[in-house]
């Protein structure tokens, strides 16, 4: 996708155009099929309405502003949407030839091994899921990431991984300082309330992760019980887990004034 100073790059692909062509329908033809785990089959032409859904591998996996790098005052240029997005295209430039040699069952050298291991250690750290295991261990950073958190990370110990979870801290506070004033403006007030308390999918088999949400306004202190980690006050805030049982979760806001407010979910694991 072509940009300018006054058209920036805003759809920001979680997978990469270069990884999903090799799950296309028909050979040269840029569509895949997309499938909602835990929806049920309904297989057509139309992401709303079907599932598994026929989808061109431009629109597959495409969040707006995703990699967008949030600037304290507000104001962003072009250089702000696209900076990261332009570090993961210069990745996958790189992993064009190796591609080509695994699809043709060519073999690849030690040098192409170690441009594909950083290739999928930053695939899969750039979808939801992964990013927000990153959001997490990095929240309490103040400063330089360290050795030991980015081999906690899975992640290696370079310029760009450092610059990577550092904007990603950046990034999560911007965000979530924007989407508390978002929500005391939309709620008219500053009324203590759980915005939302969700997990997607409700169903899943051992082993599979689930995606938790939880929102709230004006809490001081949140708890989750049974425990799944740490967890903060937050308008909107999810993150993985994997439930080893069907398990009851129920969610607690507390606004430092003796009130607390409750909500309670259960993920079922065949």
């Amino acid at each position: 996708m072509n940009s300018s100073p006054n058209n920036p790059k805003r759809d920001h692909h979680t997978i990469p155009q270069l990884y999903l062509k090799g799950f296309v329908i028909k050979q040269g033809e840029p569509f895949i099929w997309i499938y909602k785990r835990g929806e049920s089959y309904n297989p057509g032409n139309f992401k709303i309405r079907y599932n598994p859904c026929r989808t061109s591998i431009k629109s597959a996996s495409v969040i707006k502003d995703y990699y967008a790098n949030p600037k304290p005052e507000g104001v962003m240029n072009s250089a702000d949407y696209e900076m990261f997005e332009n570090k993961l295209a210069l990745l996958e430039e790189q992993a064009i030839p190796i591609f080509a040699k695994l699809r043709n069952q060519k073999p690849i050298t030690r040098e192409d091994k170690e441009h594909f291991s950083v290739y999928i250690v930053q695939m899969f750290r750039r979808v939801p899921a992964g990013r927000a295991m990153v959001e997490r261990a990095s929240k309490s950073m103040d400063h330089e990431p360290s050795k030991k958190l980015l081999e906690k990370l899975q992640l290696p110990d370079t310029p760009e991984a450092r610059q990577f979870v550092k904007a990603m801290k950046t990034q999560q506070a911007q965000k979530e300082k924007q989407q508390a004033a978002d929500t005391v403006e939309t709620l008219g007030g500053e009324e203590f309330k759980i915005i939302s308390f969700y997990a997607s999918p409700g169903e899943i088999h051992r082993g599979e992760d689930v995606t938790m949400c939880y929102g709230t306004s004006n809490a001081k202190s949140v708890s989750i019980d049974p425990p799944v980690g740490d967890v903060w006050p937050s308008v909107n805030r999810c993150f993985p887990i994997t439930p080893k049982k069907t398990t009851k979760y129920i969610f607690t806001a507390d606004d430092g004034k003796g009130n607390k407010k409750t909500a309670e979910l259960t993920i079922e694991v065949k």
